[in-house]
C-alpha cells in the first residue's frame, strides 16, 4: 500500500517512497511501461482528471486512519464483533487442526485468554 512508508514514518508523503506507484497513479508523473493505472483509478471515475484528485484525496485519507492490522482478533479476522463471533463454530471445529497457528485457533478467545 501507497500509504505504508507514512504511516511508518520513513517519508511525509507518499509520493517520496522511492518504490512508489503512487506518483503515477496520482497523475503526478508518467506512469512507467510496466504499471498499469486503469483499473484503480476506474475505481474513484470515468474521468482520469477526477479520478486521479479522488485517488488522492482517498490516499491521504487514508494515512491519516489508523493501520488497517489494528482489530485484528486472533492473528486472522478483521471485523465487527458480531462477524468475528459468527466464526466461533468453525474455529472450535477446527481448533485441533496442527496447520493452523494456535493464535489463530482461537480467535474469538477473549484477549486476555489469549496471553
Amino acid at each position: 500500500m501507497v500509504m505504508n512508508p507514512v504511516r511508518v514514518g520513513l517519508v511525509g508523503d507518499p509520493g517520496q517512497w522511492e518504490w512508489s506507484s503512487y506518483d503515477a497513479t496520482a497523475g503526478r508523473e508518467k506512469p512507467p511501461a510496466c504499471l498499469t493505472t486503469n483499473w484503480v483509478l476506474g475505481q474513484f471515475s470515468g474521468n482520469r482528471g477526477k479520478a486521479e484528485r479522488e485517488y488522492r484525496e482517498y490516499v491521504h485519507r487514508g494515512i491519516k486512519k489508523g493501520s488497517i492490522w489494528e482489530g485484528v482478533k486472533g492473528q486472522a479476522i478483521r471485523g465487527e464483533d458480531d462477524l468475528v463471533g459468527g466464526f466461533s463454530d468453525y474455529f472450535g471445529r477446527h481448533k485441533d487442526v496442527p496447520e493452523i497457528p494456535r493464535s489463530q485457533r482461537y480467535a474469538t478467545r477473549p484477549a486476555w485468554l489469549s496471553r
